[in-house]
């Protein structure tokens, strides 16, 4: 998309475990789209985007280390989601 390469796929990530009887039990980690976007010139930066957690989930999720939230000009993306970089710009 204008000069964007954009991949798209559905992701479901299965945490599977065996307790010591052989029972095994599957529980779900993540479920749901993953996007990687490919742009013709290199970015040195890392930025991470996730859906918006709450006070309390944005508290406690932060993820990557050297990451810092990044207060976005759009309040409707930012009610949706949290975006966290190591580069502000």
């Amino acid at each position: 998309y204008c000069g964007v390469e954009v991949m798209s796929v559905n992701v479901h990530m299965v945490d599977i475990t065996t307790d010591s009887k052989g029972r095994r039990r599957e529980s779900t980690v993540f479920q749901g789209p993953v996007y990687h976007l490919g742009f013709p010139r290199r970015f040195h930066g890392q930025t991470r985007i996730r859906t918006d957690g709450g006070w309390l989930g944005n508290a406690l999720g932060a993820f990557g280390e050297g990451l810092q939230r990044v207060t976005l000009e759009d309040p409707e993306f930012e009610k949706v989601f949290e975006v966290y970089s190591d580069d502000q710009v």
